[in-house]
Order: structure tokens, then sequence, then C-alpha cells
């Protein structure tokens, strides 16, 4: 029971992580209505999902001054099924005007059957404040008269000999203090010396020089200086004077540094979502088996290759009581947050026994669980757990098989999943028949289960569609008889190190650009 408590407490994790992230996540079906969005997204929006689920985001998001250009874009992209990424004003509920980064990417079942998309939009609000700005006080320095002075370098020390209005405004110096001395007074503590050296270089070299540093004005304020320097020459090439063009440019560099924070900060919420997904992979994975049983003359073994940080499978293999032991594997349609919430989920459920009551309950710790009596009956119970008006449209795919271990006969049940894979000592391997049925989560259901009797030596594999459909760079799939061909010449191999392989012939056939499922296999040999 305790086991009990911390996979619970590992799910509920992993349900924060999804909730509290600081991006918006939305979940919409094929048509782009929405089926899902996380905390964010009301907190951002003012929406609740409640108001909003089935409605498109553009229905109730745009405003006067939403892009009317990037909408036809958007809906384009989304009626070929495309992913795109865009910036747009949305509005809240309260009407409060927002800049959001919009990635949207396409949600494809491994046959190419469009499930949804998913968008994940990031608040830029601050960042487009900061671009605005910079660009107003680009334009208004364009517009405003610039600082122009005139040097003498065949003088001793090259003194100005000439500054105009502009100047004077900028440094607050005015002519008759100025003139006949070098441009240096405007140097303080905060200029940088390689730009003065770099100037100092310029001069020397008698060329064109453009540098920004920090130059100081009358009072002793300081303002960033766009400083350009040209030589000019008369009609025989020989250098008579420098001209200068100063630019007060302090907004701009004020600007760049308001926007350099704001794309810091946009990085570091990308890098804690990365980080939160990875911890919640890493939970994720923590509900896997680490222990198999241990039971007398049969071996169990698994593999599990997710396609992203969260996965849509799960699989467990657990001992019932002293004569039967429990395996099963589970897909979750589409990928991401959703589906590994589901698929944990289902997990659980699983993977909850009838344990001892407590002295004080009539009642086992968590409320009453149904004792696992077959493959048929867990199939209609979970079905029953995640009806359709409850998963958003998202259903799982599941075999589920009892192994009594005295007397060798197996019995499982598949739900909209391939069926199991048995590997005879002394014959070719062969697919189990498996009875058509829904998968979980999409209507009411009944489910018929087979058996088969293992001889020693026979093994059986569980397997996800994730290695079946898997394509090489040509677009053919693994397929069943791949898989068939492969066990066979895998048997001489212990169980364990057979699923390896497995997976490296996977790896090897695969084309490492297509889009990829997870990877999931249960195996047991039994030795009797």
């Amino acid at each position: 029971m305790r086991l009990l408590h911390q996979s619970e407490a590992e799910a509920k994790k992993l349900a924060l992580v999804a909730s509290r992230t600081e991006n918006i996540v939305i979940i919409t079906d094929p048509q782009g209505r929405i089926e899902w969005v996380n905390d964010a997204f009301t907190r951002v929006t003012e929406y609740t999902l409640q108001e909003v689920h089935g409605a498109t985001p553009g229905s109730f998001l745009r405003g006067p001054e939403t892009d009317q250009e990037t909408v036809p874009y958007m809906r384009e992209r989304l009626s070929k099924g495309e992913g795109f990424e865009v910036e747009v004003i949305n509005y809240s509920k309260s009407g409060r005007k927002y800049w959001v980064q919009i990635k949207v990417q396409p949600i494809y079942e491994i046959s190419g059957e469009l499930t949804g998309f998913t968008a994940i939009e990031s608040d830029v609000t601050e960042r487009k404040r900061a671009e605005e700005e910079l660009h107003l006080r680009d334009r208004a320095m364009g517009a405003a008269a610039e600082g122009i002075v005139i040097s003498d370098p065949n003088q001793p020390d090259n003194p100005l000999v000439y500054v105009n209005d502009g100047f004077e405004r900028l440094t607050g110096y005015s002519r008759q203090e100025i003139l006949g001395r070098n441009c240096r007074f405007l140097q303080g503590r905060g200029t940088d010396p390689a730009a003065l050296e770099h100037i100092r270089e310029c001069i020397r070299e008698r060329r064109e020089c453009l540098v920004e540093l920090l130059n100081y004005r009358k009072d002793g304020t300081p303002f960033w200086n766009r400083l350009s320097i040209a030589p000019l020459r008369d009609a025989k090439g020989r250098l008579t004077h420098f001209v200068g063009v100063q630019s007060d440019i302090t907004a701009r560099k004020l600007a760049e540094e308001r926007l350099a924070a704001a794309n810091a900060e946009i990085l570091a919420s990308n890098n804690r979502m990365k980080r939160e997904l990875e911890a919640a992979a890493i939970v994720q994975q923590s509900l896997l088996p680490t222990l198999l049983p241990r039971m007398e003359g049969v071996e169990f073994a698994w593999l599990f290759k997710p396609s992203a940080e969260l996965a849509g499978d799960q699989l467990n293999v657990m001992q019932l009581d002293d004569a039967q032991v429990a395996l099963y594997l589970l897909d979750v349609s589409g990928h991401g947050v959703a589906s590994s919430l589901m698929a944990v989920a289902a997990n659980l459920l699983l993977s909850r026994k009838v344990d001892s009551p407590s002295p004080e309950s009539d009642e086992p710790l968590g409320g009453p669980v149904p004792t696992v009596t077959s493959p048929a009956d867990t199939a209609m119970l979970l079905n029953q757990q995640f009806p359709r008006e409850k998963t958003a449209g998202q259903y799982l795919t599941l075999v589920f098989g009892m192994l009594n271990v005295k007397s060798g006969e197996f019995r499982y049940v598949a739900a909209g999943h391939p069926g199991p894979v048995v590997v005879r000592k002394d014959a070719p391997p062969s697919a189990l028949e498996a009875p058509t049925a829904l998968p979980i989560g999409l209507f009411p259901a009944s489910y018929e289960e087979r058996s088969v009797q293992l001889c020693r030596g026979d093994r059986i594999y569980l397997y996800t569609d994730g290695i079946t459909e898997a394509m090489n760079a040509s677009g053919d799939e693994f397929g069943v008889p791949r898989l068939l061909f492969q066990l066979s010449e895998l048997q001489v191999l212990p169980l364990d190190q057979t699923l390896n392989a497995l997976m490296e012939s996977l790896e090897e056939w695969r084309c490492h650009e297509c889009l990829r499922d997870d990877v999931s296999l249960v195996a047991l040999e039994w030795k009797k």
C-alpha cells in the first residue's frame, strides 16, 4: 500500500507540471476547437476551460489590433494540417491587450491521420514593448539634428575648429568653451578604453571610424554616443580635417538592455519548462517496474523507449498471487503532457490491487478496488473509468494478459491493440488472434479474451505499434512479418538480450528524420 501512495503522489506531481508551467498550452481537435488548456492559459486570458471548450482560440482572443494578415495565414496552415510560428496581439476576457508568440504543431497518428494540434504560447508583451520603443527612438533620432564637429589634425592635439548647434544641445557645452580643444573632454570614468584606442588608431591611420561609447555632458550626465569619424581631403588627396557626427543613442541602448532582459526571461522560462518536462519524464518513468516478479519456471523482461520527454506508453508486470501474474502494455493516443497524464492515470488504476483493510476502515485505503479476475473484466473496468466525455477525445489501446504459472495457460485481451506474439521453441513464431475490440475511452464496449497453452521454452511478447509502424527512409513499415522473423532469429539469446537486440534492429531500420512513436515491449519465457 505504501507503493500505491508513492505512485499516486508521483502522478500528482506530473499533473502539477502541466498545470503550473508559465507557458500557455492549448490542445485542440483537428478543426482547431479547444479540448484542453493549462492553468497558464486561464491566468493570461482570464478564460476557463469550461468557457472555451469546443471554441476556436481566434473566436474570442482576437481584437481590433490583431493583425488581419496573420489570421488567414494561421487558418490556412491549420486547414492543411501544418504547424506554424507567429506573433500576434490577443485580448484577454477583460479586454487587456497582450502579445503572444504562438508555436503550433499538428498531432498525427502513425497512420498519418491528423488528430489535433498543440499550441505553446509565450507572453512576449514586454519584448514587443521594448521593440516598439526601440523603433520609436530610432525614428526620433533620425529626425533630430545630430552633433557635428570638425577638427584640424594639422594643428597640435587635433583641436575642434567647428561645432554645430546640435553638438551644443547634445553636450551642454557652448562653442566658446570647446573650440580649440581636443574632443576628449567628453570622456569619463565609464568610457571604454578599447573604443578610445580604436579612435586613436583610426586617427593615426587617417581612416574612417565608427564606434559607440559612453560620453559625459558638461553637467556630468552620461550618454551613449554613436560617433562616426571621416577624413576630409583636398583636391590633391592631402588630409585637411576630420569630421565627426555624434548621435545620442542612449534611448536605444536602454531599449536594447530591456530587450535583452526580456529575451533572457523568455529563455529562462523555456528552460524552466524544459526542466519541468524532464522532471515529469523522470516521475513517469519511475512508475515502470523496477523489480520483476521472481516465480519458479518463468522469466520476465521489458523495454521502454519514449519518443519524447513525456511518453504515452505505460507497462507493468504484477504478481497477483502464488499462481497468477499479470502483464500489460497501454498506448495513449497522441504525445505530450495530456497523453502522459492519461497514461499515468491508467497505469495507476491497473496497478492497484485490493490490500488488507486497515483496522479503522471497512474498505481498503483509497476506496474499494475490484480484484483482477480476468483480462476481459480488466479491460471493461478500464473503459468504464475513462469515458469519452472525460478524456477530451483521447483514448488508449491495451493488451492485457494473465499467466497461470502452475499450468502455463496464458489468457489475454486486446482493446484496439495488436495481439501478443508467441514464439514456440520448436515452431515458427506467430501473432496470436486478437478479437476486434474498441480502444479504451471511446464508447461502452464488451471485450472478449483468448487463451494459449505454453510449453517449455515458449515465449510471449507484448508490443506497441511503435515497432511495427516504424518507417525507413523509403516509407516502408517494419511490419509484423519482420518482427516475427527477428524474434525467431533472436530466440537463441536470453530473454532480456532479445529485447535489446530487437531494438538495435529497429534503430537500424527506421528513418531518424521520420515521425516517431514510443516503443515498448514486455516479454515472458515459460521454462517448466
